[in-house]
């Protein structure tokens, strides 16, 4: 089963809606120093956010956002998948214009490469074998001592691992590293809880037996992990151009169609 779900992960197919709507271009964005053709790279391996359909078509939430950002920006996507580890040098290499793929904007990263404003947030949220006894306060979510000595399973580094120190001191905080499936430890019970991203808790207790959540997502600043769409360094003209196109996805209603066509809705916000 722990495999079935490893699939369902890579592949996502259950989360995709048959709806397709064509972006929008409206005009404002469009400006002489915009190229005709913006391309984009992305990582194809990270449902529902950029995958291969059954069809072998790239799709999900992050290509749909490129798209829809070229559209405005009256540009043509010539989206490709490049490895994760490969992002910085392509956009400092000039190999790409910018990168649609959930990065995180750190301190380190804006060493080299630029950032726009966020695109998305993503809620960290408590997941866990079915039947654990943890008590909730008035706005739902878990109490600071219900996790008393629970192991809980965090990514080393992260703002889960500070979050979860912080707001569950009592609780035995075991760390993981990339890679290191939290899903598989806690059904072999070597953990009891993992605080992982709101998304992937969700798809875990529909395709694994035996996990349920705890508690509403954590969408607060010291906890939500912020993606933002990276650029070439010096091509701030295209940030700016960028975080328009952005402001007015946000504020249209495009951004929550696009999360509901990939069952993000609730678990993502701008």
């Amino acid at each position: 089963m722990v495999q079935r779900f490893c699939v369902l992960v890579l592949l996502s197919l259950s989360l995709i809606a048959c709806e397709k709507s064509a972006p929008t271009a409206p005009a404002a964005f469009a400006t002489p120093a915009t190229p005709k053709v913006l391309r984009v790279a992305t990582e194809g391996n990270f449902p529902p956010f950029s995958y291969l359909d059954g069809s072998g078509a790239l799709t999900g939430f992050n290509v749909d956002m490129a798209k829809e950002l070229c559209a405005r920006l009256q540009a043509r996507c010539d989206i490709s998948t490049i490895p994760w580890d490969t992002f910085i040098a392509a956009l400092q290499n000039h190999d790409v214009d910018m990168i649609v793929a959930s990065m995180m904007p750190t301190e380190s990263r804006k060493q080299y490469i630029a950032f726009t404003n966020p695109y998305y947030r993503t809620p960290l949220q408590l997941i866990g074998l079915k039947g654990l006894d943890l008590a909730v306060d008035g706005n739902g979510a878990v109490q600071s001592d219900a996790a008393k000595n629970k192991r809980l399973l965090v990514m080393s580094g992260t703002k889960a691992e500070a979050y979860a120190r912080q707001t569950f001191p009592d609780a035995d905080i075991q760390t993981r590293e990339l890679g290191e499936d939290w899903a598989v430890a806690i059904l072999k019970a070597e953990a009891d809880l993992a605080l992982e991203d709101a998304p992937i808790a969700a798809m875990a207790t529909q395709h694994l037996t035996g996990l349920a959540t705890y508690g509403k997502p954590i969408a607060t600043d010291d906890a939500a992990t912020i993606a933002a769409i990276a650029v070439q360094k010096d091509n701030l003209q295209l940030v700016d151009r960028l975080n328009a196109a952005l402001k007015q996805i946000q504020s249209d209603g495009t951004f929550a169609r696009i999360a509901d066509r990939y069952a993000l809705k609730s678990l993502i916000v701008p």
